[in-house]
């Protein structure tokens, strides 16, 4: 059975950003362990990717089947094996290691948390 496509998936902030200025701010280093929370079809993974470089590791972590197919598509084309998709709700808890990541990105997902009635508490672990 075909999963419902999120209300806000397919759409991206990432086609709006300066690089350059985000790569600036985010402490992120060769080797670094990193969560894309929501990621959608994977533009801002595809990047952390770059800046992780094959030392580090992006989990990208999204609902939306299609999205992480696309991603994992994408990834190979651009030999980004530093990538590890995972479907999960990003409301409830996701099966990483406690204490194991740098840096978690959630970029444009806030909204769709408070659309989706999410658990209160849950939005406070993730914040």
């Amino acid at each position: 059975m075909d999963q419902a496509k999120p209300k806000g998936a397919g759409k991206s902030s990432f086609e709006l950003i300066d690089t350059q200025i985000l790569e600036q701010m985010l402490p992120i280093h060769k080797g670094s362990v990193i969560l894309d929370l929501a990621c959608g079809k994977g533009l801002y993974s595809l990047f952390l990717s770059q800046l992780s470089g094959p030392s580090g590791l992006v989990y990208a972590v999204d609902l939306w089947e299609e999205g992480l197919e696309i991603l994992e598509q994408d990834a190979l084309k651009k030999e980004a094996a530093n990538i590890l998709t995972i479907k999960a709700d990003a409301t409830r808890e996701i099966d990483i290691e406690a204490h194991s990541l740098d840096l978690c990105l959630m970029a444009t997902v806030l909204h769709d948390f408070k659309e989706m009635n999410a658990d209160q508490t849950v939005l406070k672990q993730v914040l």
